[in-house]
């Protein structure tokens, strides 16, 4: 389960860095990288997946436990001041009907408050007993990373690729906008290519190696070949992106939808399909945050942290 979880992952991830990579095309490319340089505002990001299998492939136990992904949804609203440092994202998870929410908070602390139990989890003093050097979330991947990443993204497209639409009207957060449409249509080939490339930077990357084989205690090169394996059995047969630039040059609304099939009906897998969608509203004006007072009585400690975790993730997290 933890392989195919970590396969997984990788690929929400690519498609992620795909709507907020960096493009050379003129006015597009200005906006995401104008877009990619806020420094405080609020963000919505929405993730759906649905996946179907080949059921008769899986043995009962195992059909039980897909149940887990055979619907995920994430949604995050998150206010942040990055020159601040300070962060307050709510967050909805719901996987295969089973959901759950928290908050997490980043200031001078950072903790996740838990509401089924109505009690924080502080992580950076439970994060610092493990291992001192990933008290940052953000340390996983590095910033030459993501940037090797972003230009992998411009270099699989080309002046077909990207369509500047015609100028419309949408309704934000911030009230009716006047927006111009680009669409973005590119093919498995390129998107393979583009997966492909990711996985060659991910893999020089030696400190998201190490907190990948040590914290979360999976060996990097089983995820190397289950990846290349999965990879190797599935066509992309529909990706779509539609970005919406404002008057000010900043992207406010991304859209993306994904389509994948499996060649092989031996797969447990049969298709997935993936949406992805970000709005982004209240761009660099001064953003309130209201951080709650941590004590012994509102504070989980770590001999009691399974307590905040749905019990769903057992199994997940038993490494079958």
């Amino acid at each position: 389960m933890k392989k195919i979880l970590s396969v997984l992952l990788i690929l929400i991830f690519a498609f992620n860095l795909s709507a907020c990579a960096k493009d050379d095309l003129n006015s597009y490319k200005k906006a995401v990288e104008k877009t990619d340089n806020i420094s405080k505002g609020k963000t919505d990001f929405q993730f759906n997946l649905e996946t179907k299998f080949n059921e008769g492939n899986l043995t009962l136990e195992k059909l039980e436990k897909m149940k887990y992904i055979k619907n995920i949804e994430m949604t995050s609203e998150y206010t942040f001041d990055l020159e601040k440092d300070k962060l307050i994202a709510r967050n909805y998870f719901n996987f295969g009907g089973m959901g759950f929410d928290s908050t997490f908070y980043k200031g001078k602390k950072t903790f996740i408050k838990m509401p089924m139990l109505g009690k924080y989890i502080e992580i950076d003093n439970l994060v610092s007993e493990e291992n001192n050097k990933f008290s940052e979330v953000s340390s996983i991947l590095s910033d030459k990373t993501i940037k090797n990443i972003e230009k992998e993204w411009v270099n699989i497209l080309s002046e077909d690729d990207v369509l500047q639409g015609k100028d419309t009207v949408i309704n934000t957060p911030d009230g009716d906008v006047k927006v111009t449409h680009y669409k973005i249509n590119v093919t498995d080939e390129q998107l393979k290519l583009y997966l492909k490339e990711i996985e060659k930077i991910l893999l020089k990357d030696e400190n998201f190696i190490e907190i990948i084989n040590e914290t979360y205690e999976i060996d990097i090169d089983n995820i190397k070949k289950d990846y290349n394996e999965f990879k190797s059995q599935f066509t992309i047969d529909k990706f779509k992106y539609d970005a919406f630039i404002d008057i000010d040059g900043y992207i406010i609304n991304e859209d993306i939808d994904i389509e994948i099939g499996f060649d092989n009906t031996k797969n447990i897998f049969k298709e997935m399909t993936i949406n992805i969608k970000t709005k982004n509203w209240d761009i660099e004006n001064k953003q309130e945050f209201n951080f709650p007072k941590l004590n012994d009585e509102n504070t989980l400690d770590k001999e009691n942290l399974n307590q905040g975790l749905p019990y769903m993730f057992e199994d997940i997290l038993k490494g079958e």
